[in-house]
């Protein structure tokens, strides 16, 4: 999806139609989204915030289905 939408944003440049910026198809506005693009630092460290977060919160959420959710269930049973 946002491949998607950054093609579309980057396409209007793209004069030759070939899939690469050269020569005149350089302009500052172009340099200025490439840079934003590039200074994209939510999708440069979503891996690596999911690789610490996940594990805290699948630990987290284990430790509520066994530690509460389970003997409250089995003390509702009794």
């Amino acid at each position: 999806m946002i491949e998607y939408q950054l093609q579309i944003q980057l396409e209007p440049f793209d004069l030759d139609g070939n899939g690469t910026f050269n020569g005149d198809e350089i302009t500052p506005e172009l340099k200025k989204l490439l840079n934003a693009i590039a200074s994209d630092t939510g999708r440069t460290y979503a891996p690596v915030t999911g690789f610490i977060i996940s594990p805290i919160y699948s630990l987290a959420c284990h430790y509520f289905i066994k530690k509460i959710a389970i003997p409250a269930n089995k003390s509702a049973e009794s």
